[in-house]
């Protein structure tokens, strides 16, 4: 059986409208970031299993945090991200 690598995604709103929020740096603990597009949307492919924490930061919002957050192999777990 091969290596089946874990990712997360999902998409970063603004809590109190619901709209997407374009060009969030979505960041790790394990040093990779990344920015959502247009729709608000984000993905971070090929994690190892792994505890991580993850921030985000956009113009105009609180910035956003989880700690502990768990893979498991070959799952792509959604983390949708509402920011103040």
């Amino acid at each position: 059986m091969g290596y089946i690598s874990s990712g997360v995604e999902g998409y970063v709103t603004d809590r109190a409208t619901g709209q997407s929020i374009q060009n969030a740096n979505v960041t790790t603990s394990t040093g990779t970031s990344v920015f959502t597009n247009e729709y608000g949307y984000y993905y971070f492919p090929h994690f190892s299993d792994a505890v991580f924490n993850m921030g985000c930061t956009a113009a105009n919002h609180s910035n956003w945090s989880r700690t502990g957050i768990q893979l498991v192999n070959g799952i792509v777990k959604v983390i949708n991200i509402k920011m103040s």
